[in-house]
């Protein structure tokens, strides 16, 4: 069933506040543009399986339901989904549970796909013909709100045999925090300001530089914003570089630089933004990103961490990336050779769900208490075992 009027989406409004949970997905388009495009808003609720057209009707009063902190909504792989129905109704999502996230928990890889999941656990194979469809245009063919609604057909299903799972290994309180921080990234502003550090290598560029390119970075996203284009369509990621190494001073400048032919209107603001970051005062500009030097002891003990963090994932099913990347395995060695000072990494934080899955077990590695043995027996060769000498006391 797809609702088109506003009668009948405010209709089963009032059917889903008497819901303690329901199931939400949505389709959308990115190609092409800045701003996602809302398609369509899948919901699965006691005897409702509908999906609603947000090109027909007005989606704010499905705010409410979003934010009522007394309604579960289950969610896959939630963090593409939740920014647009936060600005399709105005209001933030609240109370969530993302299969994706629990299934990770238990045993399914670091993000199994809805389709796997219902396959493992309803035993159905769900379609795939519509997977690339057109969701923009209409109407809608059946086809396309058949697989639309099978996105949220099985998700309540999936969920309730997740959260058995998760409290089977008594990991509840895990995925409820690894959700929380996905919700708190999906609902936080977008932080302009920090935009350049993703144009790397960045090694090496000066302070002035990287106030330049920091600009560039900025004016291509608001640029891109507002007139609705993909960022690199406005202005390639080298180009911005290329701002930075040889700031521009005119529209002549500007046309010269590859990447840049298309930028049209936008070459006042963009001469502006470099500008800025040309006039910026010295104590202003971005610091110089230092390399960090070369220490054989952090690549070797990291990799003894790796290591340890594999054989601890793997008794726990859970992908070792899911619990911390490699760099941030070198970070907490890094900051055990400095003395453990403030902040610590989020792996070692007290309260947090990485520390307690495999962290308490690398702060033993570090200090002593533990240790790696070759042991043929054991499901990886190897083992952890508690040292033979007495551990750091810290």
């Amino acid at each position: 069933m797809i609702i088109d009027t506003q009668a009948d989406f405010l209709a089963l409004l009032d059917r889903l506040r008497g819901q303690p949970e329901l199931a939400i997905d949505c389709e959308f388009q990115r190609e092409g543009r800045y701003h996602p495009l809302l398609c369509l808003v899948q919901i699965a609720a006691g005897d409702d399986i509908v999906a609603i057209d947000p090109f027909a009707i007005d989606l704010a009063p499905l705010g409410d339901v979003l934010a009522d902190p007394s309604v579960l909504k289950v969610l896959h792989s939630a963090e593409n989904d939740i920014p647009l129905l936060a600005s399709a109704t105005g209001q933030p999502v609240r109370h969530v549970f993302d299969t994706q996230i629990a299934a990770a928990f238990v045993g399914h890889g670091a993000s199994p796909g809805y389709t796997l999941l219902v396959d493992r656990i309803c035993g159905v194979a769900l379609s795939k013909q519509s997977r690339f469809t057109d969701w923009v245009a209409r109407p809608l063919a059946e086809e396309q709100v058949a697989y639309a609604l099978d996105d949220v057909r099985h998700l309540l299903q999936v969920a309730a045999a997740l959260r058995a799972d998760l409290a089977r290994r008594g990991r509840q309180q895990w995925a409820a925090l690894a959700v929380d921080d996905m919700l708190t990234k999906a609902h936080r502003p977008r932080d302009r300001a920090r935009l350049y550090l993703k144009l790397g290598p960045l090694k090496g560029m000066s302070a002035r530089q990287l106030a330049v390119l920091r600009e560039v970075a900025d004016w291509r996203d608001r640029r891109a914003s507002s007139i609705d284009r993909p960022l690199q369509s406005v202005a390639p990621d080298e180009a911005l570089r290329q701002l930075a190494f040889e700031p521009p001073r005119t529209a002549a400048d500007v046309a010269r630089l590859r990447g840049l032919q298309r930028v049209g209107s936008g070459v006042p603001s963009l001469l502006a933004a470099v500008r800025r970051g040309l006039e910026l005062p010295a104590e202003a500009c971005p610091p110089v990103i230092e390399p960090r030097p070369r220490d054989d002891r952090i690549e070797i003990i990291a990799s003894l961490l790796a290591t340890a963090l594999r054989i601890r994932a793997s008794e726990l099913e859970i992908a070792p990336a899911m619990i911390a990347s490699r760099y941030e395995i070198e970070d907490l060695v890094e900051w055990h050779l400095a003395g453990r000072p403030e902040p610590m990494p989020e792996i070692a934080h007290p309260g947090g769900w990485q520390r307690a899955a495999a962290g308490e077990a690398l702060l033993a590695v570090l200090d002593g208490g533990l240790s790696l043995r070759v042991q043929p027996d054991a499901p990886n060769g190897v083992a952890l075992c508690e040292s033979l000498r007495p551990p750091v006391v810290r």
